[in-house]
C-alpha cells in the first residue's frame, strides 16, 4: 500500500478542518418529537443501486457513501453515482461497513472481503497469505491505522494486505475507538484493547450467546447493541437497559450517538431515542424509521437512516412544528388563529373552535352550535370570544354560544375579520360590506352608497395613529367619519388591487399582499411600490405578514418566504434592485429551496399570530408553528468540483493546479461537475461558463444533470468555471479549470504568416514575370529593328552607288 506523504496528509486534514470550522454544527433539536423533523427520502427510483442500505459514511470532500445489498453509491445531494460488481466483483455482495479516511480513500467492507477505493479505482485488500478471505463487518481508524474486524480478532492494513493485529478468542463484530482504548464487540462479550493488551468484559449470563454487532459512546457511557437487546457499561460491568416499556428486549440492528447526546437505537420493530440514560421517544411507522440498518450524522447536523425497505432518509430540524389531532385538535382543517388574553391560542376550523392551553388543545365550541360550522375569523377578549363564520357571526360568553339579534343582518355573509378599535367599536369585515357594532348594540352597514366599489371586504386594520383601513377586492379604503374613502389611487395603486393581507412596519411604512399578481405593495409615505417576481419576490398570495428579527415574513398560499428589511430599503430606493428573498416553507412556489410543506389558509384578519418569536399559521393539517429566531445555516460549504472532462470519447480527470492539455484536433468537450451539499435550506444553483469563449453564465437545463457540452471550439486558451449562485458570493468556492485547445497546422501563426506572404507576394511575382517577359520581347524587337535598319542602310548604300554609276 502506497502511503500518502505527511505533507499531503496534513493538507487533507487542514482542508477538512477548515471546512468543518466554516460549516454549521447544528444537531437535531432534542426537544422536537420525531414527527416534527423533516424527512426526505431517496430510493432506487432516484438512483440507489439497491433499496436495502446497510452502511453510510461521509468522506473529507463532503460526499456521502451508501453501501447496500447490491452495490455502492456516492451521493452529492442531487444525484447518485453507482458502483457495482462491474467496478469490483466484491461489490456484488453486501456492503456491510464503510470508512472514509483523511487521505481521501474509501474502505469498503463486504461479505467477501475488504476493498479500498483510491483515485477512482477499486483494489482488493487480501487477508494474510494462506488465509481465506473473510467477511468484514466493522471498520475503524485508530492510531494512524485502518482496522478491520475479522473472525479471530482485529486486523490492520499493512502495506497491500491485512495483518492480524489483536488476536481474540472470538470474532470482532464491531469496533469503537475511544482515546487510547479500542472497544471490540464480540460474541457474548466486549473486549477493551489498550496498550496491546485485550481485556474481556462479559455480557450478562442471559446474553452469553448474544452478538455485539454495534457499539456507541454517548457521553460517558458505552453502549452495546446485541442480538438480544441493548446493554450499557456502568461501574465496570455490562447491564441490560430497561426502557420501561415492558415489551422486553429487541435485537439491535444499529446504534449511533449524535453530537447532541442522543443515542439512536434501531431494532426490527422500532427506532428508539435515548437521552440521559432514559427512553425519550419510541418511533414506529414514521417515514424512514422502518427496518433501519445504518445511522449516520453528517457535518451539517442531518441524521441519515439507511433502511432495509425504504432506502435512505434524511432527518433535519426544519423550521416548523405541527400541532394537530395528536395534540387534541378536533379537526385539522384550520382557517383562523387568534391570541387569548390569558396566553392561550384560539383556532377556528371547519368544525368549530379549539384553544391551545398548556400543551394540548381544548374544545371551546363545536361546529354545530355556530351559525355555520366553519369558524372563519376570531376575536378573543377577556370575557367573551367573537366568532365569524361563513354565514354570520356569534359570540361565546360564559360557555354559551348565542347570536345577538343585532347581528342578524350578517346572516348569509362570510365574516373575514373582526376588530375592536380604540373607541370600543366592533368592526366586521364581510362579503356583504363593512359592519359596525356600537357599544349600545346598534349595527351600521357601509356599502356602495358610502363609497365602496366592491362590498366584499377582506380585512380591517387600525393603524398606530388611529386610522381605520379596509382591504377589499378592489383596492384599499379608509373609513373616516362615516365615509369610506379610496386610498392609493393617486399614489400608484391600481383600483383592481385585491388586498389579502396588511402589515404596518415600525417605521410607519405599510405593506400589503395582493391576490392579483401574487405580489407585495409597499407604501413609503409618498407612493406605492410594487414588488413582484421581476423584482425577486416569490409569487405568493399573502395571507399573513409580520416583521421579525430583521426580516419581513410573508405567509401565503404557496408557502412562507422572508426578505431582509435592508433589502426592502434598497428595493424602494432603486427600482432595478432585485431583493434577495429566501423560501422558508415551499408549498409549490415558483422557485426551489425551503422546507417542503403545506401552508396556509384564508385571507383576512386572524390568518396568523406572532408571539415570542414564533409564527402560528392555520393549515389543512392543524396549526403550523414557525420559529423565526432560528439562526441561518452558517458557512460556505464545500467548494464546487470539476470532476472530469470528455474529449475524443475518453474521460480525463483534471489534475489540481494544472491546465488540462488536450490532444490535437479535439474540439468537442463535455464537462462533469458537482458540489456535495446537504443543507436542505440551501438550493444549489450551479452555473457555468467557458471564459475566453463566452462572457455570460449559463444555467443548467436540468439541475440533476450537472454537465456542460461544447462543440467545434476554436483553438485557444480557456478557463472552464462553475459557481454556485445560490450563495451570497458565487465566486467563493467556484471551480476553475484552465485548458488549451491546440491549433491544427493550418491554424498556426507561422502558417498564416507564410500564407499571407504567399497571398501578398503573388501579384508582385506575377508583375515581375510579366515585366521580364516584356523586356525579352522588347530586346527581340530591338534586335529585329536594328537588323532591319542595317538592311535598309545597306540597300540605301547600294542604291546610292547605282545612282552614281
Amino acid at each position: 500500500m502506497r502511503r500518502a506523504r505527511p505533507g499531503a496528509r496534513a493538507a487533507a486534514w487542514l482542508l477538512l478542518a477548515g471546512w468543518l470550522a466554516a460549516a454549521p454544527v447544528l444537531a437535531l433539536d432534542p426537544d422536537k418529537p420525531f414527527r416534527d423533523y423533516v424527512a426526505d427520502s431517496w430510493g432506487v427510483e432516484q438512483g440507489l443501486p439497491q433499496i436495502s442500505v446497510l452502511s453510510i459514511a461521509q468522506d473529507p470532500a463532503g460526499f456521502l457513501w451508501f453501501g447496500s445489498q447490491g452495490g455502492l453509491a456516492r451521493f452529492d445531494g442531487v444525484r447518485f453515482q453507482r458502483y457495482t460488481q462491474l467496478d469490483a466483483p466484491e461489490l456484488g455482495s453486501h456492503v456491510q461497513c464503510l470508512l472514509a479516511d483523511a487521505e481521501g480513500r474509501l474502505w469498503v467492507g463486504t461479505s467477501q472481503g475488504l476493498l479500498v477505493m483510491e483515485h477512482g479505482r477499486f483494489r482488493s485488500v487480501p487477508p494474510p497469505a494462506g488465509q481465506e478471505p473473510f467477511a468484514v463487518r466493522a471498520l475503524a481508524a485508530a492510531g494512524g491505522r485502518v482496522l478491520a474486524g475479522g473472525p479471530d480478532g482485529v486486523y490492520a492494513v499493512d502495506g497491500e494486505r491485512l495483518a492480524l493485529l489483536h488476536p481474540l478468542p472470538g470474532p470482532a463484530l464491531s469496533l469503537l475507538p475511544q482515546g487510547e482504548r479500542l472497544w471490540v464487540g464480540s460474541a457474548g462479550q466486549v473486549f477493551v484493547v489498550q496498550g496491546g493488551h485485550a481485556e474481556a468484559s462479559a455480557l450478562p449470563w442471559a446474553a452469553r450467546t448474544a452478538q455485539a454487532g454495534a457499539l456507541a459512546a454517548a457521553g460517558d457511557t458505552v453502549w452495546a447493541g446485541t442480538s438480544q437487546g441493548l446493554f450499557q457499561y456502568r461501574q465496570g460491568a455490562w447491564r441490560a437497559f430497561d426502557d420501561g416499556s415492558g415489551q422486553g428486549a429487541a435485537p439491535v440492528e444499529a446504534l449511533h450517538a449524535d453530537r447532541d447526546g442522543n443515542l439512536w437505537v434501531a431494532t426490527p420493530q422500532h427506532l428508539d431515542r435515548i437521552r440521559d440514560g432514559r427512553l425519550a421517544e419510541r418511533i414506529q411507522g414514521a417515514p424512514g424509521s422502518n427496518a433501519v440498518r445504518a445511522i449516520q450524522e453528517d457535518r451539517d447536523g442531518n441524521l441519515w437512516l439507511g433502511s432495509m425497505v425504504d432506502g435512505i432518509t434524511r432527518l433535519w430540524n426544519g423550521w416548523t412544528r405541527q400541532l394537530g389531532t395528536g395534540e387534541g385538535l378536533a379537526n385539522p382543517l384550520l382557517w383562523s388563529i387568534a391570541p387569548g388574553p390569558d396566553g392561550s391560542v384560539w383556532v377556528g376550523g371547519s368544525d368549530g373552535v379549539d384553544a391551545w392551553v398548556g400543551d394540548r388543545f381544548e374544545r371551546r365550541v363545536p361546529g354545530h352550535r355556530l351559525p355555520h360550522p366553519e369558524a372563519y375569523s376570531l376575536l378573543v377578549e377577556r370575557d367573551q370570544a367573537w366568532i365569524g363564520t361563513r354565514s354570520g357571526a356569534a359570540v361565546l360568553r360564559g360557555g354559551r354560544v348565542r347570536t345577538p339579534p343585532a347581528l342578524a343582518p350578517l346572516q348569509g355573509a362570510q365574516v373575514n375579520g373582526i376588530v375592536r378599535d380604540r373607541a370600543g367599536r366592533l368592526w366586521f369585515a364581510t362579503t356583504a360590506g363593512l359592519f359596525q357594532l356600537s357599544a349600545g348594540g346598534e349595527l351600521t352597514r357601509y356599502a356602495e352608497h358610502h363609497g365602496l366599489a366592491d362590498v366584499r371586504i377582506r380585512l380591517v386594520h387600525e393603524t398606530r395613529d388611529g386610522r381605520l383601513l379596509l382591504g377589499t377586492y378592489r383596492g384599499l379604503y379608509e373609513w373616516r367619519d362615516g365615509l369610506v374613502l379610496p386610498l392609493g389611487r393617486q399614489t400608484g395603486m391600481a383600483e383592481d388591487t385585491m388586498v389579502s393581507a396588511f402589515h404596518e412596519l415600525d417605521d410607519g411604512r405599510w405593506v400589503l399582499g395582493s391576490t392579483a399578481g401574487e405580489d407585495l405593495r409597499v407604501y413609503d409615505g409618498r407612493r406605492w411600490h410594487r414588488l413582484d417576481a421581476s423584482r425577486g419576490v416569490p409569487a405568493n398570495i399573502a395571507f399573513f405578514i409580520v416583521a421579525a428579527h430583521g426580516h419581513l415574513w410573508v405567509a401565503g398560499m404557496r408557502g412562507v418566504y422572508r426578505i431582509p428589511l435592508q433589502e426592502l430599503d434598497r428595493a424602494l430606493a432603486d427600482p432595478a434592485h432585485r431583493v434577495a428573498a429566501e423560501m422558508i416553507i415551499n408549498s409549490g412556489a415558483d422557485r426551489p429551496g425551503g422546507q417542503q410543506g403545506r401552508c396556509c389558509n384564508g385571507a383576512g384578519n386572524s390568518r396568523g399570530l406572532y408571539r415570542d418569536g414564533t409564527m402560528w399559521l392555520p393549515t389543512r393539517d392543524g396549526a403550523l408553528l414557525l420559529d423565526t429566531t432560528r439562526a441561518p445555516q452558517a458557512g460556505s460549504g464545500p467548494p464546487v468540483r470539476i470532476e472530469r472532462v470528455q474529449a475524443g470519447g475518453r474521460w480525463r480527470a483534471p489534475a489540481p493546479g494544472r491546465a488540462l492539455e488536450l490532444p490535437l484536433g479535439e474540439r468537442d468537450l463535455k464537462f462533469e461537475f458537482t458540489v456535495p451539499s446537504f443543507q436542505p435550506m440551501h438550493a444549489v444553483q450551479l452555473r457555468y461558463r467557458l471564459d475566453g469563449y463566452e462572457s455570460g453564465w449559463r444555467e443548467l437545463d436540468d439541475p440533476a444533470l450537472r454537465t456542460a457540452t461544447y462543440t467545434n471550439l476554436p483553438p485557444g486558451h480557456y478557463t472552464f468555471e462553475v459557481a454556485d449562485f445560490g450563495r451570497a458570493d458565487p465566486r467563493q468556492g467556484a471551480a476553475r479549470l484552465p485548458l488549451e485547445i491546440p491549433p491544427r497546422i493550418h491554424e498556426t501563426l507561422a502558417f498564416r504568416i507564410v500564407l499571407a506572404l504567399l497571398i501578398g507576394g503573388a501579384p508582385y511575382l506575377g508583375y515581375r514575370l510579366l515585366q521580364r517577359r516584356h523586356e525579352r520581347q522588347r530586346a527581340v524587337l530591338e534586335r529585329l529593328v536594328q537588323e532591319r535598319t542595317r538592311d535598309l542602310q545597306a540597300a540605301n548604300a547600294r542604291l546610292e552607288a547605282i545612282s552614281f554609276t
